[in-house]
């Protein structure tokens, strides 16, 4: 079947100012409405608020080059630190092959090079919900610094999220009820993460570091953790380490590498 797209909205302002209101497009099924203004000064602002009934990326839109649209990631980050904006996204439904994905929203803030994901959740999807914070900093430098990012998945039914894993050593139904937590910090040389799982009545605590996690990444895993230099997050003491490197030891130091 051929793509099909269309759009229509009221758009009004000035030189400076433009704001689309009554926004209705269609993308083959999906329907989508909402506002979206821009504000053309010396620090563009882009604000937009957008809801989508339902998207189908388990057939023609997976299929679309989208490499040709979205440049490489180093880019899109350096790119971010010359406009602000503020996103409000609400999707219905979320069609792939795995499983629909229901209720997916993405509350984001972009100002003066920090970004800020204050929400980004999927309330339902095969038994299991999800959801996200993220806050970034230093877009535009050379060194983007991540801050903090927290992730939660609940699943009642981990045996339908084991489609998307590589085989597990034990029948994932045994693990219900599952609660993984994951946090990160760090930048483009090292992340620091921590990740906690309760699964069939017991918990389980990862804490490690990966190195270069935008090139080939090498994960260094162990237990326990220390407070770092500066005091702002913990950082993770991997077995056979004595000196364990911290991401805000290394972040902006004294001949750092734009990567």
């Amino acid at each position: 079947m051929e793509d099909t797209f269309s759009v229509r909205a009221h758009v009004e302002g000035t030189a400076d100012e433009m704001t689309l209101t009554n926004l209705d497009g269609q993308i083959n099924h999906s329907h989508i409405t909402g506002t979206v203004r821009l504000r053309l000064t010396e620090r563009p602002v882009l604000t937009a608020t957008v809801a989508v009934d339902a998207l189908d990326f388990s057939s023609s839109l997976q299929a679309l080059p989208w490499s040709l649209f979205l440049p490489a990631p180093r880019t899109v980050l350096n790119r971010l630190g010359d406009f602000d904006a503020s996103l409000d996204l609400h999707i219905g439904v979320v069609e792939t092959k795995e499983m629909p994905w229901h209720g997916v929203t993405l509350k984001a803030r972009l100002e003066n090079g920090t970004l800020d994901i204050d929400e980004a959740t999927i309330t339902e999807a095969g038994g299991s919900g999800m959801i996200g914070t993220v806050r970034l900093s230093g877009l535009g430098d050379t060194t983007p610094f991540l801050e903090h990012a927290n992730l939660v998945v609940r699943s009642r039914a981990p045996e339908r999220l084991a489609v998307a894993l590589p085989a597990l050593p034990i029948d994932p139904a045994k693990l219900a009820p599952l609660a993984v937590r994951l946090t990160a910090q760090g930048d483009p040389r090292h992340l620091a993460l921590t990740a906690q799982a309760e699964a069939g009545g017991g918990v389980a605590t990862i804490m490690g570091e990966v190195d270069r996690p935008l090139g080939a990444a090498a994960l260094h895993a162990g237990g326990g953790s220390k407070p770092c230099e500066s005091g702002r997050f913990r950082c993770p003491a991997p077995a056979g380490l004595s000196s364990p490197r911290c991401p805000c030891r290394s972040h902006r130091g004294a001949g750092e590498r734009a990567w």
